[in-house]
């Protein structure tokens, strides 16, 4: 018997999170069920945000060994970006980890410059544009955070459907571009990241994303990212859930940290 339960805002942090046994992809597709039907948060594959490999690893080991994504969570903790990220992103239906993108593109800096993207989110100039922000000589709103992360939620929504919300091939579109993944993937005739031949920015992108989620572990309070016997957490702040679902083997919870 499943057991749905709604008690109110939590205008802090908080967390949902998964706990089962043995049957894990199993257990896993029941979360996908569960994110799907009550709150349209589509996720093809659940279990790239707690997956682990050789080249996610090798990441890992090295996020662990320097204070970067420390510094970067610090920051948006201080100014507040990851509340108001949620938000936009629960808005969207997207996958709560992906709020913690610009801990890889930008470290949390509104204006952050990398030549050819500008701002949190990274935008270039065109996809700026394609994604209703202004950029002149006057006033860029690459620089405005809160604007593009409006524009990234919807950018982020696109790359979803159009990769069947697959997340892994939608950060490689993020970073390479869709247009540029799409060729690869008919080239080579895979859907697997994994085995994609990619150039190798965008090769790299996906592990270390993942090996940042990792690597901060129970570190920082506003995070919350967890593993209880090889489950993830999936975190979010500020929303609209409070809900308790009860099955053989399965929790599925909300509380606020």
């Amino acid at each position: 018997t499943m057991v749905f339960e709604e008690t109110g805002f939590f205008p802090e942090k908080w967390s949902v999170y998964l706990v089962f046994g043995d049957a894990g992809h199993q257990r896993l597709q029941q979360k996908n069920t569960i994110l799907e039907e009550h709150y349209g948060i589509q996720d093809q594959h659940p279990e790239t945000w707690i997956e682990s490999n050789r080249r996610i690893e090798h990441f890992v080991n090295i996020y662990r060994k320097n204070t970067h994504v420390r510094i970067c969570l610090e920051r948006a903790e201080k100014k507040g970006y990851l509340h108001y990220i949620h938000r936009v992103f629960y808005k969207h239906r997207l996958p709560p980890e992906l709020a913690h993108l610009p801990i890889l593109e930008s470290c949390f800096d509104t204006r952050a410059n990398s030549g050819s993207a500008l701002g949190m989110w990274q935008f270039t100039k065109a996809t700026a544009k394609d994604y209703g922000l202004r950029v002149g000589w006057f006033s860029d709103d690459r620089l405005n955070w809160r604007k593009s992360t409006h524009s990234a939620a919807r950018y982020l929504n696109e790359l979803g459907r159009r990769f069947n919300y697959d997340w892994r091939l939608a950060l490689a579109g993020y970073n390479g571009g869709p247009n540029y993944l799409a060729k690869r993937m008919k080239k080579q005739r895979s859907r697997n990241f994994w085995q994609l031949k990619l150039r190798k920015e965008t090769k790299e992108y996906v592990p270390k994303f993942l090996a940042m989620l990792k690597a901060v572990g129970n570190d920082i309070p506003i995070f919350s990212f967890r593993e209880h016997q090889g489950i993830g957490l999936h975190h979010a702040e500020g929303l609209r859930w409070n809900e308790v679902f009860a099955e053989t083997g399965l929790e599925f919870r909300s509380s606020s940290c």
